[in-house]
């Protein structure tokens, strides 16, 4: 097995918890890759910084100790390179990873990705319509609505540790408050959606945000993305309730809900922010998302690509 591996950690997922998870599967991680070079990264910038030096340098392969955000980067600055990306699901959210078929435990995760099985998965891509600013690639998810209002609850919170818990609360009290805006999502030519929204998203992977099935019949290899429009349900109230379909994946069969799937959407909206594995971005919609199939060499597990359940 080539040696020529780099461990990136990112010390502050999980809220800070990332460094000593990584430590602990530090002897098991050098067991089977005896050269590997750990590097503890100081920021997300530092992290695609090495990833990229990483795939300069014809690295095998870049194992990223963290959640979804730091994969999202690893996965951006590796695309297009023949260094494969492992990721060490040891964060907050680990959509990507699950979609890759490793398993959650760490001590399984290891051995699942020992065994180097290589496949190419798709990436999503967003840019402007315009043409104005830089593109964005996304690993699981491109989305306009209340997701961004929902990330700011978390990332303002100080007393609950970033988990499901304070996923959960933060999109309830974003259900309350938000006034969905009218957006119109066109896939592939054909207007899907035009009319107030709460949320719109391109989705590669099946789950995000730490496990919310949004596109349950997503795949990571099928070289389309899914699309998922949830629009007004009701009061307030009832809005809020929904949610738990959301997280369950049920929410098909919410009224008015759509579904669809297609190579490019395009997301038009009023207020409308756009949002990239989870995380805010400079983006504004009209933003166009478009899949690229097998943009990215990554190391899966044995149920890797399967289609959700």
């Amino acid at each position: 097995m080539n040696d020529d591996t780099r461990v990136l950690v990112n010390p502050a997922a999980a809220g800070g918890r990332c460094r000593a998870r990584a430590a602990a599967l530090r002897a098991a991680i050098d067991r089977r890759w005896p050269l590997a070079a750990w590097v503890e990264t100081t920021s997300g910038a530092d992290l695609a910084a090495r990833a990229r030096e990483a795939a300069a340098r014809a690295a095998a392969r870049v194992l990223v100790a963290g959640g979804d955000g730091s994969a999202h980067l690893a996965a951006g600055a590796l695309a297009g390179t023949t260094t494969a990306l492992g990721v060490l699901p040891l964060g907050t959210g680990n959509d990507l990873a699950a979609a890759l078929g490793l398993p959650s435990a760490p001590d399984d995760v290891v051995d699942a990705l020992a065994r180097d099985e290589v496949r190419e998965v798709d990436l999503l891509r967003a840019r402007p319509c315009d043409g104005a600013g830089r593109a964005r690639l996304a690993g699981c998810l491109v989305a306009v609505g209340m997701d961004a209002a929902a990330i700011d609850l978390v990332d303002g919170a100080r007393l609950l540790p970033r988990g499901r818990l304070l996923y959960t609360l933060a999109a309830l009290r974003a259900a309350l408050a938000y006034r969905p805006p009218h957006v119109t999502v066109t896939v592939d030519g054909r207007v899907v959606h035009d009319g107030p929204a709460f949320f719109a998203a391109a989705a590669n992977t099946p789950t995000y945000a730490g496990g919310v099935r949004i596109a349950p019949e997503a795949r990571v290899d099928d070289g389309l993305l899914d699309v998922v429009v949830i629009p007004p349900l009701g009061s307030r109230l009832e809005q809020a309730a929904a949610l738990g379909a959301v997280r369950r994946g049920a929410h098909g069969r919410l009224p008015g809900v759509v579904l669809a799937r297609g190579r490019r959407v395009v997301l038009e909206g009023e207020r409308a922010q756009v949002t990239v594995d989870g995380e805010r971005t400079t983006l504004r919609a009209p933003v166009e998302v478009e899949v690229v199939p097998g943009a990215l060499r990554a190391l899966g597990g044995p149920r890797a690509l399967a289609r959700a359940a």
